[in-house]
């Protein structure tokens, strides 16, 4: 919607930021705010349930939350991210995401960048330093071969990551190593 000044009341005192076009603001859940806007609004919200960021902390990180706290930043940049956002709208928009493998990367794509980038726990873990032989090492040749005939044989259907990490009895940070 343009740029615009932001008041934001919160935790008893109040802010101003001057947000620009496209910039991206991480609110942790359930927390109270009061808004003021002076500018142009057009702006979307995507909400992620805890149970979203816990399961792709845990699969892609290895982590349980015990420590995660997302950072509280209002009118940030980020340009891939703000690009991932707009993907994410554009693919909601189309009403086809629903079990959508693209979707879904997209969305785990984000929230490892929202972990990584912006929460107090360091999301690099031992096991991901200690394993780079794991991690270039693949899927095993007829892992491989049974994703890519699936694959082939489903190309009409919307084939979920589920679906794949199935066939190879492997989780979904093993598949994805």
């Amino acid at each position: 919607g343009g740029a615009k000044e932001v008041r934001r009341w919160h935790e008893g005192r109040m802010t101003v930021h001057n947000v620009s076009l496209g910039a991206l603001t991480l609110m942790p859940a359930q927390q109270p705010n009061r808004w003021n806007t002076r500018g142009p609004v057009d702006y979307a919200h995507i909400l992620l349930s805890l149970d979203v960021i816990k399961r792709i902390l845990l699969e892609e990180f290895d982590r349980d939350n015990a420590t995660l706290v997302l950072h509280d930043v209002v009118g940030f940049r980020d340009s891939f991210l703000e690009k991932l956002f707009a993907e994410l709208l554009r693919s909601l928009e189309t009403q086809n995401h629903k079990g959508s493998l693209y979707f879904e990367s997209l969305l785990v794509v984000m929230v490892s960048l929202l972990l990584e980038r912006y929460s107090s726990a360091p999301m690099q873990t031992e096991k991901s330093v200690v394993a780079p032989a794991v991690e270039s090492g693949g899927l095993t040749p007829r892992h491989l071969r049974s994703v890519v005939e699936f694959m082939m044989g489903n190309l009409n259907s919307d084939i979920e990551l589920g679906d794949l990490t199935a066939l190879t009895n492997l989780s979904r940070a093993q598949f994805f190593r």
